[in-house]
């Protein structure tokens, strides 16, 4: 029960919002699989992805027929946020972004990426193996609607470990 407290209170969490995971992928998972899409629904993601991920959209858009759109990185490497913008269409269903991709080190503009998902009523999930416990993150200032960690890297727990986190809304 304490891990529950300590992990709500690292995120700044509920701790009924709070699931422990063997590990972020299968967090990421049950999250994502969770989602009830349908034909036609558009995933909207970064280039810089992790690839675990991306099979998951791969997966759905082969079985389901549901559309993924990447948003490319401007010319200096970022990501736009004008071009997320411009992507969202009424078909939109999630925005999933990896928070720092694990290639790169690049850290996304999460907050801003959440301003604009709630301004369209889209969820947003989002893949923080890379930063919680390297840096900062509150998943209200977030305003995403679900996280996976994993606990091997920053949190410097076992092997086998993890959380999902999910908006009670």
């Amino acid at each position: 029960n304490n891990t529950y407290n300590l992990v709500a209170r690292l995120i700044n969490a509920d701790v009924d919002e709070i699931a422990l995971t063997e590990n972020a992928s299968s967090g990421w998972g049950i999250a994502f699989n969770g989602i009830d899409f349908k034909k036609g629904d558009e995933i909207i993601t970064s280039e810089m992805e992790y690839v675990t991920n991306v099979l998951g959209f791969l997966n759905v858009k082969k079985t389901l027929g549901v559309e993924i759109k990447v948003i490319p990185n401007d010319e200096h490497g970022n990501f736009s946020l004008s071009e997320l913008e411009k992507t969202i269409s009424p078909k939109t269903k999630l925005i999933a972004i990896t928070h720092i991709a694990a290639s790169t080190g690049d850290m996304m503009p999460v907050i801003e990426i959440g301003k604009i998902a709630k301004k369209h009523n889209i969820l947003y999930l989002l893949d923080a193996c890379q930063s919680v416990g390297h840096v900062p993150l509150d998943v209200k200032e977030i305003n995403c609607d679900m996280l996976a960690v994993t606990g091997r890297k920053y949190l410097r727990a076992p092997r086998g470990t993890g959380f999902l986190y999910i908006r009670k809304a």
